[in-house]
């Protein structure tokens, strides 16, 4: 019996040996996964199709990009990732990747196939992409979801860089996103569409423009879209655009309008100008081209082998000093076009891109669907019934000023008695309490509108982007010229330019400001602007009232000026 035991306790002993043996080579050949996830900080609702297709600029757009690593001995097998975004897209069909071997690296990339409610999205709000992935490594089975955080955009926000700091080594990685211009241009909008119906039958009496059409044929169609707009009383005006930190990343993002909302509402910044010029010409079947520059943009048709370009923002404005002839309008555009092609700076800034439209588009840069709106058809009908069949009468034309041309002081608004505010009126109160003032209720209040200006508290603007107020502290001085030399070196670094004077003192609700006046521009446009600053208990306080237009005496302005109080 003794022996029985010995013999079988002999037995374990050696099972046990030749299992530990078994298993530290199993272990010792197991596979070690490793994982970085990279996500973009930021996507443009606008831009939704281009997230989604992989074809796009060699897949330079997609929204993650996982990197799996086996470090391991072993062999890691089925290896499966998919990917959610909470609201918008549920978990897609798994990617599987049946072996990765010892030291071999696997990228997934995920192109976001997002609905069309992301249109919807009017501001910056964050979201969530999380990340499943699950594998063997020889031992056991492993699951994971990693979660990561990132912001889709307003739809009307463009966003002109995502390049890193670091990378930034010329003025042209300012704007690597600017073939995404290209999708603001919608020929496909039903109500595009509709627009360049009507101006065929109503002022053009039918239209052989399109493709193959000839040079006067295409004139006669840019004539006629221009005067349009001349005789509709659309103009060239301001719409936000502030530079922001997204993630590691500043970059300027512009509030850029969708053609349909700049055919409807009457005012149009360069590019919004530009945008609607094409959309309409692709409509028709023409083949379009945007050129941009540092602080410009200004559209063109390519006909043969020329282009003809026009100046959009000729349509100009009764506060701009009237609008260019359609003549004169081509005839800026053209020089323009001769010294973009020559690389010589117009109006002083650099050539950036020429966006062959058609041709980005056929490339994947496509713009979204846009749903019809019958509202915005209606509004369309009416615009025309005011009009008189015929091309727009010919003003006397006055100069137009330059897109960036070099400043001058803006003139001072002359002082006027505190209005009565009217009913529509309504108070801003600073939630700290140091100051207060009214506003005209149809504007809009953006509280802390840049997280990386710590000092701008408040802007107030009105709907069309001409005018707006900003409202600045600066708590770390008592000193009215520092605070304000503060502002003029933030503008500078942020690329644009100041030209001012000091314009003597004046009392606003029993406390005296010093007064600045000029101008400033940017990259897309030039404003007028009066500053007034003053001491308080918490540092200098100042408010900077601004337009596009060289109307700073405003009822709205003044409304905002006169009602301004600090504690």
């Amino acid at each position: 019996m003794k022996k029985k035991l010995l013999i079988a306790s002999g037995a374990l002993a050696l099972l046990g040996i030749i299992l530990l043996i078994l298993g530290l080579t199993y272990f010792k050949n197991r596979g070690e996964l490793e994982s970085k996830i990279y996500v973009r900080d930021a996507i443009m609702p606008m831009a939704y199709k281009v997230y989604g297709n992989p074809e796009v600029e060699n897949g330079k757009y997609y929204l993650a990009k996982v990197v799996f690593h086996n470090s391991g001995k072993g062999y890691i097998k089925n290896l499966k990732i998919s990917y959610r975004v909470p609201k918008f897209i549920e978990w897609t069909t798994p990617m599987e990747y049946g072996e990765v071997l010892p030291d071999q690296t696997v990228v997934d990339l995920f192109y976001p196939q997002f609905p069309e409610k992301i249109l919807n999205i009017l501001n910056a709000t964050p979201a969530k992409l999380e990340i499943k992935y699950s594998y063997n490594d020889g031992v056991k089975n492993y699951e994971f979801v990693k979660r990561k955080n990132f912001q889709i955009r307003g739809r009307n926000e463009l966003i002109y860089t995502d390049t890193p700091p670091e990378e930034i080594s010329s003025v042209y990685d300012l704007y690597t996103n600017d073939k995404l211009i290209s999708c603001f241009v919608t020929p496909e909008d039903p109500v595009i569409k509709y627009f360049t119906q009507q101006l065929q039958k109503n002022v053009l009496q039918g239209s052989t423009a399109g493709a193959g059409a000839g040079t006067q044929e295409v004139l006669r169609f840019m004539e006629a879209l221009y005067n349009f707009e001349r005789a509709a009383g659309i103009v060239y005006g301001g719409t936000l655009g502030l530079p922001e930190k997204i993630g590691d990343k500043i970059t300027i993002v512009q509030h850029v309008r969708l053609p349909r909302e700049v055919l409807t509402g009457g005012a149009g910044l360069c590019i919004e100008l530009s945008t609607l010029f094409c959309s309409v010409a692709e409509s028709a079947g023409l083949d379009t081209v945007i050129f941009t520059t540092e602080n410009h943009a200004f559209p063109g048709v390519i006909v043969g082998n020329q282009i003809i370009a026009i100046e959009a923002t000729g349509v100009g404005g009764a506060g701009l000093g009237g609008s260019l002839s359609f003549q004169q309008a081509v005839e800026v555009g053209m020089k323009n076009v001769q010294n973009f092609m020559s690389g010589m700076p117009i109006n002083g800034a650099r050539p950036i891109s020429m966006l062959h439209i058609n041709d980005l588009h056929r490339k994947g840069y496509r713009p979204p669907d846009l749903q019809d709106d019958p509202t915005l058809r209606k509004k369309i009908d009416e615009i025309f019934n005011k009009l008189i069949v015929g091309p727009a009468p010919s003003p006397s034309p006055a100069p137009m000023p330059s897109p960036a041309p070099s400043p001058s002081p803006a003139p001072m608004p002359t002082p006027s008695p505190v209005p009565t505010p009217a009913p529509s009126a309504q108070i801003y109160q600073d939630p700290s309490g140091l100051f207060s003032f009214q506003y005209p209720s149809n504007w809009q209040i953006l509280p802390t509108p840049n997280p990386y200006v710590p000092y701008l508290k408040v802007l107030a603007v009105d709907p069309q982007g001409i005018q707006d107020a900003e409202v600045y502290i600066f708590n770390n001085t008592q000193n009215i010229d520092q605070a304000f030399s503060m502002l003029y070196n933030l503008t500078i670094q942020m690329g644009g330019q100041m030209n001012y004077q000091p314009a003597g003192e004046v009392n606003i609700n029993g406390k005296v400001y010093k007064r600045y006046a000029g101008i400033k521009s940017s990259r897309e446009m030039q404003v007028n602007w009066v500053g007034y600053f003053t001491h308080s208990s918490q540092g200098v306080v100042g408010f900077v009232l601004s337009s596009t237009s060289n109307q700073l005496n405003t009822p709205e302005l003044i409304l905002i000026k006169n009602s301004f109080k600090v504690r």
